[in-house]
């Protein structure tokens, strides 16, 4: 018990450990995945993110300068701010008011001032002033930057920007930004210039939500790397350590003052201006950080649900499996101790290979009874009573084309001779099974009760005519039949017919022909022949005399009134005396009464009475028609009955020899008159089994009763059932019961 419970969890855990695995791979490799995925993704985007606003930053700054720059071409061209107007004491009123209204479309500049190189003073919306009281009172520039923007005024022939520290009581504007223009723009020798003053935190207003509320800086520089302005949430990063960054197009990381920075960059394609933004990593991939964290719990909430998974689905793969190891533990114990050793699925593997070997027993007993299905198919195409089932004939192998049929009769001569031809008879019938060669195609099939074989021969070559082609046929046929055989039998040869619904109309003409006389005297004969062997013009046709004979012996009642009729019309068309006419209608008759008293049919005086009472040929047709129909019944009720009589005479023969050793197959087909491999399939389709099998199923039965009511040893109980051999016989009863001979009898006692 204890073994089957280590067993039953070995199982068990072969699949929980299966599943586990299967789960695990793809979890892993997936998460791995989605978590490189993800956080790549969202590095990427928050990355895009901050470029896109250091972008807007930079284009929104660049618009306004730009406006800067519009308005500076349009002061140069302004014929109000020219030289002369402004110098002139009446005009230098509209002058300043022109620079007002330019100071108000600039939604940035504080003020602007123009300046021409020719004169000492400044033009700004506040009034006209020398230069040194707008440097001193106005914005108290430092020493330094006086100076410089004092020559910025003279010489400047380009745009030029200048960052501008102010001295003084000016702690709030501190800084402010100088963009120079020269006047008029774009000219190599300007005449002057005009400037417009920015404060320094008009410019941090614009750079501003960049940061937002997060720590970290961001700086503007002019093209020559000079520091415009910057702005700084929390630890200020020193100019000196973002200025050697500035020129990279990538996000940087770097270790600044013992804390790690991320660093973007950017710079403009209006101006030259350089935009940089230091932030601390840790909030600059801030989000990163929750989203791994978030991963991390999903991961773990998914293993968690997988092992729970996996457990159910080990449960639930094992249990029906268990269900089924007990049910064939309870139906079908095992005798064999080391099938019972094996696990579950050992045991419903090996319930697998029983119901495999069933099955190709079944299959075995299909293909057995397929003979049986292709010979009544034959038989019942030579009766023309077959439905032309396509696909039937290519499941038993049958193939025929839409050219020409015929039917010959292999025939083995009269019933005297049967025991002298049997041998040779039984190695024949399989060699005629199927016979194909390049002028077409034969199937063969035993014709018990005219001791032949009927061959369907469906011709496919087309080259020459259906005559000749037939006879090349019959030729190789009889080499075929001499090569493998010492038997020369007479051939019977029909009609060639285009439809296989005619069939039976050439199988009555072949057994005509083998049965005129001059057929045993020719080993093949043509139905076609018999009407050119001694046939009077004045008479009937003697073929078609020996097929009204041979439909009658056959039961074809179909073409023996066809063959009648065509008799009929041949006298009927024949001018001769009516007293000719008369004879040539009793030999009808006396024809009819040969064949019937040949056949041993009974055959009444009132019917022959009836039939030589008739006063015209139509009369005489009417009547024959009637005694057809008649004499076809009686015929086919003679086959049936003759099928059960040899059913009988063989269960008879087997019953009554199953005990004698010197029973076999070959001896019930002599004492029979049929062949062997007819009894065979005879006996399978009667039955249901094989002649071994009945045998044995009988002698069986006879050993069991005498183990039980009888003494004898196994061995004289054995020898009585004409079965010499007793060490196999025991081994056959061993695999059929289960038990050996003596098992039996001791049980079988036990129970009564």
């Amino acid at each position: 018990m204890s073994k089957l419970k280590n067993l039953t969890s070995s199982l068990f855990y072969k699949f929980f450990f299966s599943y586990l695995l299967v789960f695990l791979i793809p979890f892993i490799i997936i998460s791995a995945i989605f978590y490189n995925n993800s956080v790549n993704s969202l590095r990427e985007e928050v990355v895009h993110s901050n470029v896109n606003k250091l972008e807007l930053v930079r284009d929104l700054t660049d618009s306004h300068m730009n406006q800067l720059s519009e308005i500076a071409a349009k002061i140069s061209f302004d014929e109000r701010l020219t030289p002369y107007m402004v110098s002139n004491p009446y005009s230098d009123k509209i002058a300043i008011e022109e620079l007002q209204r330019y100071h108000i479309n600039s939604s940035i500049a504080e003020s602007l001032l123009l300046h021409y190189r020719a004169d000492d003073h400044v033009y700004t919306t506040s009034g006209i002033g020398t230069i040194d009281n707008y440097i001193n009172n106005v914005y108290s520039f430092t020493e330094q930057d006086r100076q410089a923007f004092t020559n910025t005024l003279y010489v400047a022939n380009q745009p030029v920007i200048q960052s501008i520290m102010l001295a003084g009581n000016q702690e709030k504007q501190k800084k402010m930004i100088a963009y120079t223009f020269p006047v008029p723009v774009d000219n190599p020798f300007p005449l002057g210039t005009v400037t417009f003053m920015v404060k320094e935190k008009t410019i941090n207003s614009l750079i501003n939500p960049l940061l937002g509320e997060f720590d970290g800086n961001v700086y503007i520089f002019s093209e020559d790397n000079t520091l415009l302005t910057s702005i700084n949430h929390g630890e200020r990063v020193q100019t000196e350590t973002i200025i050697d960054m500035a020129d990279s197009s990538d996000v940087i990381s770097k270790d600044i003052n013992g804390s790690n920075y991320s660093l973007i960059s950017m710079q403009s394609d209006v101006n030259g201006w350089k935009y940089v933004t230091a932030m601390p990593t840790a909030q600059f991939y801030g989000s990163i950080a929750d989203l791994r964290t978030s991963i991390i719990l999903i991961v773990t909430l998914i293993a968690f649900i997988g092992l729970s998974f996996t457990i159910y689905l080990s449960i639930k793969q094992y249990r029906p499996i268990h269900s089924l190891f007990q049910y064939l533990k309870t139906k079908h114990p095992v005798q064999n101790t080391s099938l019972s050793r094996e696990d579950e699925l050992g045991r419903i593997r090996h319930t697998f290979d029983s119901i495999v070997e069933n099955s190709e027993k079944l299959q075995e007993k299909v293909n057995i009874q397929q003979p049986f299905v292709r010979d009544q198919l034959l038989m019942n195409i030579l009766k023309g009573e077959a439905d032309n089932d396509r696909n039937l004939f290519k499941e038993l192998d049958i193939i025929f084309h839409d050219h020409a049929f015929y039917v010959l009769i292999v025939s083995f001569g009269k019933k005297q001779e049967r025991n002298k031809q049997a041998v040779h008879k039984d190695e024949l019938i399989p060699l005629l099974q199927k016979v194909s060669n390049s002028y077409g195609t034969g199937y063969g099939v035993e014709l018990i009760h005219d001791n032949g074989i009927g061959m369907i021969v469906n011709l496919t070559n087309e080259e020459e005519s259906a005559e000749k082609i037939q006879q090349h046929f019959l030729i190789q046929l009889k080499e075929h039949i001499c090569e493998h055989t010492q038997l020369s039998p007479t051939i019977g040869v029909g009609k060639i017919y285009r439809e296989l619904s005619l069939v039976n109309r050439s199988f009555i003409e072949a057994s005509a022909a083998v049965e005129f006389p001059v057929a045993l005297k020719n080993d093949v004969i043509y139905f076609d022949d018999i009407s050119e062997m001694g046939e009077s013009k004045a008479w009937y046709p003697v073929n078609e005399q020996a097929k009204f004979i041979q439909s009658l012996k056959q039961g074809d009642e179909k073409v023996a009134k066809e063959t009648l009729d065509k008799m009929i019309q041949s006298i009927s068309e024949k001018k001769m005396s009516i007293y000719l006419v008369k004879c040539m209608c009793y030999d009808i008759i006396n024809l009819i009464i040969k064949t019937v008293y040949e056949m041993k049919l009974d055959l009444s005086i009132k019917a022959v009475n009836e039939l030589a009472d008739f006063h015209s040929i139509q009369q005489l047709e009417t009547n024959v028609q009637a005694l057809i129909k008649g004499i076809c019944q009686e015929v086919n009720t003679r086959k049936d009955n003759q099928h059960v009589m040899i059913k009988e005479k063989l269960l008879e023969y087997i019953h009554k020899e199953y005990t004698s050793n010197q029973l076999s197959l070959e001896n019930a087909a002599e004492r029979l008159q049929v062949s062997v491999s007819f009894l065979s399939k005879f006996m399978k389709e009667e039955t249901g089994f094989t002649f071994t099998q009945y045998v044995w199923n009988l002698r069986m039965g006879e050993v069991k009763r005498q183990l039980v009511e009888t003494n004898l040893s196994i061995k004289e109980i054995v020898l009585n059932i004409g079965y010499l051999d007793v060490a196999n016989f025991i081994r056959k009863f061993k695999n059929t019961e289960g038990l050996t001979p003596g098992q039996y009898r001791k049980q079988t006692v036990e129970k009564n």
